[in-house]
Formats: C-alpha cells, sequence, structure tokens
C-alpha cells in the first residue's frame, strides 16, 4: 500500500532573490552561464595514489565539478500536517546530525552546516526569519536525559 510521505524536501537551490538577478544579469547579456558556472563552482582533480611508491596509479585521474565553499541553498520542507512539538525536536536532532553531501563513495565530499528556519504562515511579511534549530534541539535533549 503506498502512502504519501508527511514531510516533501524541495531542491536546494540558490536564495531566490540571488537566483532573479543571475537571471536577468544573463538575459541582459551582462554575464554569461559559463561565468555563472565558473563563478559558483571548481574542478578538483585527482588520482589514487600507490601506497608503496607513493606515484599516481595508472587510469585513476579524475576530475569532478564541487561548489565553492560557503555558498549558501536554501530549501523548502512542507508538510501535510503542521508538525508537533515533538516531531520538530526529532527534526532538529537529524539537521544538527547532517554533516556531509555529495557523491563521495563511503560519505559525502561536501562539508555542510543546515539550519532550520520558521517561516510562512508563521512569520508576518517583513519580519526577520529566525533559526529555530537550537530551540528545538535542546527540547530533544531535554527528552531524551531526562
Amino acid at each position: 500500500m503506498e502512502q504519501a510521505a508527511t514531510m516533501h524536501v524541495g531542491n536546494a537551490q540558490l536564495p531566490e532573490d540571488l537566483r532573479m538577478i543571475i537571471m536577468d544579469e544573463v538575459s541582459r547579456k551582462f554575464i554569461s552561464r559559463q561565468e555563472v558556472l565558473d563563478t559558483l563552482t571548481v574542478i578538483r582533480k585527482q588520482s589514487a595514489v600507490d601506497e608503496i611508491t607513493g606515484a599516481p596509479q595508472k587510469e585513476t585521474f579524475r576530475a569532478i565539478r564541487v561548489i565553492v565553499r560557503e555558498t549558501l541553498f536554501e530549501a523548502s520542507l512542507d508538510f501535510i500536517e503542521e508538525p508537533r512539538e515533538k516531531e520538530l525536536a526529532l527534526l532538529s536532532a537529524c539537521v544538527k546530525s547532517f554533516r556531509r553531501a555529495g557523491t563521495e563513495r563511503h560519505r559525502g565530499r561536501g562539508r555542510i552546516c543546515a539550519q532550520l528556519y520558521d517561516t510562512y504562515p508563521h512569520i508576518p511579511s517583513g519580519q526577520d526569519i529566525k533559526a529555530i534549530t537550537d530551540k528545538y534541539f535542546n527540547l530533544f535533549k531535554e527528552a531524551v536525559t531526562s
């Protein structure tokens, strides 16, 4: 029996205001798509090394495009039902333990720093959006230590 997920994680993207600026600059031909790619990513090259000789192993040279450090991404979390405080506490613990992402075989190549933010419909327009990760993580810690 198929069931719908109670939480949907949206695609991680550059912040919307930055995406709009980039699209505008590209459409007006002030910058090219390649320049955007070159600005936000770099090519890393590596080869496996022979443990005995220290020389690169044959046919192991590879290149991978990676995102520049400290590039900010945001993704929405959409819930079928409003999450309860206990569920947000567990989600916060998961977010705090989220450390790596990428395509490395055994673990992600890139280091990640993630936060949960309270947004619409809870925050009136024009007010600062605040991180809620620590608030709910503290509830998680209290629950598991008591």
